[in-house]
């Protein structure tokens, strides 16, 4: 929202332009203390938020799920989004095999249901997953990370800035595969 329309949503309601103003000059500067830019992750480039690294994040916004009902909705696509952005952790055919998967999913627009179907046809009994010892951080640049859902731990439009992410992820990750 800009501060523009901030100010005439808020006319009508009493508050004066200049108490607006420094409402909204100390809630951005509280903002960029919650946001360390100093501190990133080699991966995602996603900075720490309210001391949270973008592990810490995603474990936060799994969280706000038993809240929204929405936000659980978006389950898959939130922790594919990350994982995805986090190839070190996973061996790199279940990397490939999640992208796959997402790219299929994104463009077909597949319920949890066919999703877990399509994992399941391309497993074959028990296959490795995770990586014993993470690998070297892989940095690529993505144009949003898990740090844009997690606003510095506003759960509110959640939903929505997960479904972004995934969008930003499909037309992003061809250049990755």
């Amino acid at each position: 929202m800009n501060d523009v329309f901030l100010k005439v949503l808020f006319i009508g309601s009493g508050i004066t332009v200049n108490e607006l103003d420094k409402h909204m000059k100390k809630e951005a500067g509280r903002m960029n203390k919650a946001i360390n830019y100093s501190k990133s992750c080699p991966e995602c480039g996603a900075p720490e938020a309210n001391g949270l690294d973008c592990r810490g994040q995603l474990e936060e916004i799994l969280a706000w799920e038993q809240y929204s009902p929405e936000l659980a909705e978006q389950h898959f696509w939130t922790v594919a989004c990350f994982n995805i952005q986090h190839p070190s952790t996973i061996t790199d055919d279940s990397w490939r095999g999640l992208c796959a998967v997402f790219c299929e999913a994104y463009d077909e627009n597949l319920t949890v249901k066919d999703i877990r179907g399509q994992v399941s046809s391309r497993t074959e009994g028990a296959a490795r997953i995770k990586r014993g010892v993470a690998a070297k951080p892989i940095a690529r640049e993505w144009a949003m990370a898990i740090s844009e859902v997690y606003l510095a731990g506003e759960p509110k439009g959640a939903a929505d800035r997960v479904r972004a992410w995934s969008k930003v992820i499909r037309k992003q990750i061809e250049d990755f595969l």
